[in-house]
């Protein structure tokens, strides 16, 4: 009895610490705004490497799809997703991981003091009738950080895209 026992011990533990490596990748996403890299990948990663590093995504968007936003993985418990076609990760109000800013839920003026003047700002709506959001597009090393308020001119969503500023195209 006891020999089973061991051997079932023998075969359990490595499952048991995989499952854990993955569920730990997936709880402890670290983003940089300023590098462009979340853990240690950046926005242009191919899918295949997200699809090994980040395992826990729900759903998988083909690139060679017709999705409005591009090709790519989400991670809906995370808000969290990685768009591949489009080369820039999206982080929505309530993200759960480590961004070395805390913005959301903050305003236009907070945003400022701690990120500056932004290159550009851009209104926008998803569709005639829909309410207005403003784009702030923030030039750094890898592209640029696209932040999001919404019309209460709260910060909700954020991206760090690794395009041009006039290769870059907003996605709702």
């Amino acid at each position: 009895m006891k020999s089973v026992l061991k051997l079932l011990i023998l075969f359990l533990l490595p499952a048991l610490s995989f499952a854990q490596k993955d569920v730990s990748i997936c709880d402890t996403l670290k983003a940089d705004l300023d590098s462009g890299i979340v853990n240690k990948l950046k926005p242009d990663a191919p899918f295949d490497s997200l699809k090994k590093y980040f395992p826990c995504y729900t759903e998988e968007i083909s690139e060679d799809g017709d999705s409005k936003c591009g090709g790519g993985l989400l991670y809906d418990r995370l808000n969290f997703a990685a768009f591949t076609q489009n080369d820039y990760f999206e982080f929505r109000k309530g993200f759960i991981g480590i961004l070395n800013y805390q913005l959301f839920g903050h305003d236009e003026e907070y945003l400022q003091s701690i990120l500056g003047e932004p290159v550009r700002v851009t209104d926008a709506q998803e569709f005639d009738g829909a309410p207005m959001q403003t784009v702030f597009f923030y030039k750094k090393m890898y592209g640029f950080l696209l932040v999001w308020l919404d019309a209460d001119h709260k910060i909700f969503k954020l991206q760090m895209h690794s395009k041009d500023l006039d290769k870059i195209e907003l996605c709702f």
